[in-house]
């Protein structure tokens, strides 16, 4: 294993010199230039990247525990650009076109050029009537009861002047498309489309929305599906009011479902209908303290091709959340869910919860950090087939030691009762580490090494135990940046003839940066190694070289003012969603200044970063970590990191990326996106083998705001929502904060 090792280092090696070799010396991290004189489009702006990909996988060891399904070499080539043009601050034209030509079977199940993704928008904002025609890619949204996907097809969005006289403004959107285009490789096909418009009125502080979706999907003979149409109908309301010092926001809508249903194999339930109702109640007050009342209830026939919602469930949930002048917020939860209302054995859950982030400033010790959270679950059905409870709690603690040193401690229990089972499972997982920040041959980071322990009990029955060690290393210079870590694991069975299991894993990562080229590496060995069977070792080598374009100068895939971009609040009010006021390029004083005054105090220094444990979002419960990265005192950018508790879930983790968009889009408006393939059981190796993409961004004065699932090294799986000057290309899925662990 050793020198097979030392063979890969020096081919990655070897191949990085020879690609820096081939580069003319340049300062600097702009993009090409072409030059004026060579330019057939002066009016018009283009920036974008050319990549070339080389990988190459091999596998040691027992055939039957493969790491790699496809050994050998892989490559592929893929293009992105953008284009724009300005004809007055109303008036403009701005389009994406995303291809590769592909020979990897990881890359793509198809070989040659592949068209995958093309947008064109053009705004019109000087006329009587202001538009927005989308063409190709775009991401639709009309309610989460309705219609939110991503088409293939065509959008036109109009203000006609009605009732402009009573202070009425109006918005019609009209949206075609389909869903099941992948690429535009082979045309466009005409199944899984979707034809609906949605009509907004807007009157101050109310809005009234009138929304139809209809889709059809053609017969599949393959698995003999017949043909299926559908059709959902939609009222929505929201309202707006001050009422002393709260502010309260109301929000309301009635859906009808009428149409075919997808049945068990390849069956269809014609005809059916079914009703769908939301009624949410927000508050703010001008004091730290928020609260929220939400009921739903969805029949077993409302299923929405294009919406994403549980059908035959009904749902009740309260929150409530104070945040004390120290930073430190606690919030409360209680929520009921009732499944199967309409099957005759409804399952009911209930959930009582308590979660807290922030500075703790009532002990002695400071500058120590805490995030926990706490809930009760019990499920149970009429017919006494389920009685389950659950009671589990997280929490994690970090702190200054000294200068560029800090460390963190965490853990986490779950105790679930099976009672008509007479079955009991316990889980117990602790852990630690630190975080040391040090210069090195002009690279600034640090390495932060860290100790596990996990431990599951089975009564009657066997468990586990699982223990190890990581390490990880960060480090950047003014062109250059390494990212390296180590993860041992041991698994360790109580049942008897079972295998004790170690796993290896080893990572790296050095990426230069000369001109308008970027030369990047990466070299991943996975060792299994069963102690009574033969281990198993797979191996992959990368290396890409992108080349960075523009007509004129300008840098790749920076954001621009648009049309629709909602303006952020006073403090008192801000939504817990804010990443557009922490600017990317203003000091990074002004950003901890920022969310001081919004009341997330006591961040964290780690290397290059600042660090704050808080519930960013206060509708969702998931552990989250803010950080702000910064590189001599200017904010690069900001990022908000969504932990996933249950990555084998996959329509859990589906629901909650949704239900986070749908949060930015009610902030921010409708995205550009990017997405590939579904979400499965397996959605780390997905994700790592590009199979899964999901990309949305937003606009803003300074950059761009993306949320999405990025690659790293260490494979883990979390939701990611970062503010930044620029963004690699989608496909180019490597732009996790890997220093944030």
């Amino acid at each position: 294993m050793i020198s097979a090792l030392k063979r890969m280092l020096w081919r990655a090696l070897l191949f990085l010199g020879m690609m820096v070799a081939a580069v003319p010396t340049a300062r600097g991290e702009d993009p090409f230039v072409i030059p004026e004189e060579f330019d057939p489009i002066p009016s018009w702006e283009v920036w974008g990247s050319n990549t070339f990909h080389f990988d190459w996988y091999r596998n040691r060891g027992d055939d039957s525990n493969a790491i790699h399904n496809i050994v050998g070499t892989q490559f592929y080539d893929e293009i992105a650009f953008e284009f724009s043009k300005k004809r007055n601050p109303y008036d403009s034209i701005r389009g994406s076109f995303n291809g590769v030509a592909n020979t990897s079977e990881y890359r793509y199940d198809s070989l040659g050029f592949i068209p995958e993704q093309f947008s064109l928008v053009w705004e019109k904002g000087d006329v009587a009537a202001p538009f927005r025609l989308r063409l190709g890619d775009y991401y639709g949204f009309y309610t989460y009861r309705t219609f939110q996907r991503s088409l293939k097809g065509v959008q036109f969005e109009i203000q006609p002047p009605l009732g402009r006289e009573t202070a009425l403004n109006h918005s019609i959107v009209l949206t075609s498309g389909t869903g099941a285009l992948r690429d535009y490789k082979d045309g466009v096909p005409s199944d899984d489309l979707y034809l609906g418009g949605s009509w907004l009125i807007h009157t101050g502080p109310a809005n009234l929305s009138l929304n139809v979706m209809r889709n059809t999907r053609d017969e599949d003979m393959g698995t003999l599906t017949p043909d299926q149409s559908q059709t959902v109908y939609s009222l929505g309301a929201d309202y707006e009011k001050g009422v002393w010092d709260q502010k309260l926001m109301l929000e309301g809508e009635w859906a009808y479902f009428d149409g075919d249903l997808r049945g068990q194999g390849p069956a269809i339930e014609e005809d059916k209908s079914d009703q769908g109702y939301f009624f949410q109640l927000r508050g703010r007050s001008r004091r730290p303290l928020t609260y929220e009342f939400k009921f739903e209830d969805y029949g077993k026939n409302f299923q929405p091709n294009g919406a994403v919602v549980p059908p035959d469930r009904r749902t009740w949930e309260s929150r409530a959340g104070y945040r004390f002048g120290e930073g430190f917020g606690v919030s409360g939860r209680i929520q009921r869910f009732i499944d199967g209302l309409e099957r005759g054995n409804p399952l009911t859950t209930d959930v009582v919860g308590v979660s807290g982030s922030g500075l703790i400033g009532f002990i002695p010790v400071k500058g120590i950090v805490m995030s926990f959270d706490s809930f009760i679950s019990e499920n149970s059905d009429d017919d006494n087939t389920t009685d389950n409870r659950t009671i589990s709690s997280r929490m994690d603690l970090s702190m200054p030691i000294r200068e560029r040193l800090s460390g963190r401690i965490g853990g986490s229990t779950q105790q679930v009762e099976d009672s008509l089972a007479n079955r009991e499972t316990e889980y117990f997982e602790t852990h630690a580490g630190i975080s040391q920040g040090f210069s090195f041959l002009g690279l600034t980071g640090g390495i932060s090494p860290g100790l596990f322990y996990a431990s599951t009990d089975v009564q009657p029955g066997d468990g586990q135990d699982q223990y190890g060690f990581d390490l990880a290393l960060n480090m950047a210079g003014v062109n250059n940046s390494v990212t390296a870590g180590y993860r041992f694991q041991r698994n360790n069975p109580h049942a008897e003839n079972t295998n004790d299991v170690s796993t290896h894993a080893i990572n790296a990562s050095y990426v230069y940066t000369i001109g308008p080229n970027s030369l990047s590496t990466e070299f991943e060995v996975y060792n299994r190694d069963p102690q009574r069977d033969e281990d198993s070792t797979g191996y992959r080598v990368a290396a890409y070289w992108t080349f960075w374009f523009s007509k004129p100068a300008r840098r790749i895939r920076k954001g621009a003012p648009r049309t629709g971009l909602a303006e952020e609040t006073d403090d008192a009010y801000t939504h817990g969603v804010m990443l557009a006021q922490l600017v990317p390029g203003a000091p990074l004083t002004n950003a901890i200044d920022r969310l001081s005054r919004g009341g997330i105090k006591g961040g964290i220094d780690l290397p290059g970063m600042v660090v704050f444990p808080t519930q960013f979002i206060e509708e969702i419960s998931q552990r989250q970590q803010l950080a702000v990265v910064h590189k001599d005192g200017i904010v690069t950018k900001a990022a908000l990191v969504i932990e996933l508790e249950d990555t084998g879930a996959p329509e859990t983790t589906r629901r909650l990326f949704e239900r986070i968009r749908r949060i930015l889009i009610q902030k921010y408006g409708a995205p550009e996106t990017f997405e590939r393939g579904e979400f499965s059981d397996n959605l780390s190796e997905d994700i790592n083998r590009l199979g899964v993409i999901r990309v949305a961004e937003w606009p803003t004065e300074a950059g761009v705001i993306r949320l999405g699932i990025p690659r790293r090294l260490d494979r883990k799986v979390r939701i990611e929502i970062q503010h930044a000057s620029q963004f690699p290309p989608p496909t180019m899925t490597l732009w996790s904060i890997e220093g944030l662990q």
